[in-house]
């Protein structure tokens, strides 16, 4: 049995993710197999993901016949509250 995984998803955008596949022969070919894949920056040797250079979104990512979901966010700018002093 083959099983990939990218621990820590879903992804924050920037840095990298690589996944951990057990159970494979070696010499996998990693590829992305849903309409949004133009969008995903990936090392099909490797399978280890550019996240700041991919759009955010939903990945499928396929290796040695297994699949699993990779999610990458949005970045979320936080606005600290106004305090008004009177």
């Amino acid at each position: 049995t083959v099983c990939l995984d990218y621990p820590g998803s879903p992804y924050c955008p920037g840095g990298s993710a690589t996944p951990t596949l057990s159970g494979g022969s070696g010499g996998a070919l990693y590829t992305c197999s849903n309409g949004a894949c133009s969008s995903l920056v990936m090392n099909p040797a490797t399978g280890e993901v550019d996240l700041a250079a991919s759009a955010p979104g939903t990945y499928t990512v396929c290796a040695s016949g297994a699949c699993v979901e990779l999610e990458i966010r949005p970045p979320v700018s936080l606005n600290p509250p106004s305090v008004s002093l009177s």
